[in-house]
């Protein structure tokens, strides 16, 4: 991820969803694929929607593909739920769904992140990244 020259989180993408976008009903799929270079070293991946985020946790095998979905259902103007889906190399984690409270009134930031666990360029990729809007 990013330069490889830090171990800290690095944004690999970013969109900033303009101020009220969403509206209660409103819905949003996210997704990110991450591909992890061919090495053993551990590697985290995570997406973001505002102050939600849903992780990868540790990806240690070598050429693996991540893949990191949210769906956000805007039911306040502070207030979604926020499922997610991932996939560790073909390999369904546990979804978790969580209560996001990001004001649809103010700009959010939707981003894919990668985190090395060593200070080596190229350990982790974003082949695909998306944000698709559906109803009002």
């Amino acid at each position: 991820s990013g330069d490889g020259t830090t171990t800290a989180e690095q944004t690999l993408a970013s969109y900033s969803m303009p101020a009220g976008t969403l509206t209660v009903g409103s819905r949003l799929a996210i997704r990110a694929v991450f591909q992890t270079g061919a090495n053993g070293n551990n590697k985290t991946m995570k997406v973001y929607f505002g102050t939600t985020s849903a992780s990868s946790g540790t990806v240690t095998g070598s050429a693996k593909v991540t893949t990191i979905g949210l769906n956000v259902v805007q039911t306040a103007t502070a207030a979604q739920t926020v499922s997610a889906e991932i996939v560790n190399d073909a390999t369904p984690a546990a979804g978790t769904l969580t209560l996001g409270t990001d004001s649809s009134a103010s700009a959010i930031v939707i981003k894919a992140t990668g985190t090395n666990g060593s200070n080596l360029p190229n350990q982790i990729y974003l082949a695909d990244f998306y944000v698709q809007k559906f109803g009002n």
